[in-house]
């Protein structure tokens, strides 16, 4: 489950090409996408490296740990209600 977590938080940044990514396209601007359209391979590569070798690293960490956080809060407050 904890991998299935990371993956969840990791497809959600907001890289082209994840689904955070077609999120934050469709609230830019369509002047702002065609400008940045052609980048986007170098952009998503980008990101990615300095995900897996750099300082992202450590976001993708903290934002795991949050969400795990409020899922484990969310279990614990549902199973006291039960028994």
């Amino acid at each position: 489950t904890i991998l299935n977590l990371n993956l969840a938080v990791f497809l959600m940044l907001p890289v082209p090409g994840f689904d955070g990514g077609d999120i934050l396209m469709m609230l830019l601007p369509p002047k702002f996408i065609w400008k940045i359209g052609r980048y986007l391979q170098y952009i998503s590569m980008a990101m990615i490296l300095l995900i897996l070798f750099g300082p992202l690293r450590a976001v993708l960490n903290y934002a795991t740990a949050g969400v795990t956080g409020l899922i484990v809060n969310a279990a614990y407050a549902l199973t006291s209600f039960i028994g």
